[in-house]
């Protein structure tokens, strides 16, 4: 993700959380050229809340690292992912569901890390050893939902973009965090950290 001149991309499944390293490289949600953006929900997420409340959501909580910001909205636009601030989280109000309706499908949610370090994504991810900074078992507070952490694992953007499964707004209970990791080895410059978590209150 990074910042663009003119009017900044807003942004929302299980939870995904985004974070864009400083001025780092959008990440495209589905394959495809601009403009195909996100398969609209449908079946039960359609009485799922994703635009109004959810813009004046509550926090982003992540005890073991320290993390707590405010939670915010943001649309998907064009097929890409790109916050609109550095200093807050953001729900992606068109693809999955708020918070408070974690129990029918996914939540994402999407933040910026600075080149500075000063970002609140740089809670997520240690840049030397291009890991998450939290493990297996790790709270994070969404909105006063809580899920525990099972995975984590580094891939690059194109990897993400193509996978269909990471992408299903419609698998219950499920918040994935996304963090961008420096890499200059690929064609973008960047890679994203995937933390994937499980509701559980």
């Amino acid at each position: 993700m990074r910042e663009r001149a003119g009017p900044l991309g807003r942004l929302a499944w299980l939870g995904l959380l985004l974070v864009g390293l400083g001025l780092g490289a959008v990440l495209w949600l589905w394959p495809g050229p601009p403009g195909a953006g996100p398969e609209p929900t449908s079946g039960p997420l359609e009485t799922a809340p994703t635009t109004g409340p959810v813009d004046t959501a509550g926090r982003l909580v992540v005890p073991v690292v320290g993390l707590d910001v405010p939670l915010g909205a943001m649309l998907v636009e064009d097929g890409l992912i790109d916050p609109p601030g550095t200093s807050q989280a953001y729900l992606l109000a068109n693809h999955g569901v708020g918070p408070q309706a974690a129990a029918v499908g996914t939540v994402f949610v999407a933040l910026h890390a600075l080149s500075d370090g000063t970002g609140p994504g740089n809670r997520l991810a240690d840049p030397t050893a291009r890991t998450a900074t939290v493990g297996t078992g790790d709270r994070i507070g969404l909105d006063g939902v809580w899920y525990v952490v099972q995975e984590t694992a580094v891939r690059s953007q194109t990897d993400i973009a193509r996978d269909a499964a990471l992408w299903r707004p419609d698998q219950p209970d499920r918040l994935i965090l996304l963090t961008c990791l420096d890499a200059p080895a690929s064609p973008s410059g960047w890679d994203n950290l995937i933390i994937v978590a499980t509701r559980v209150e």
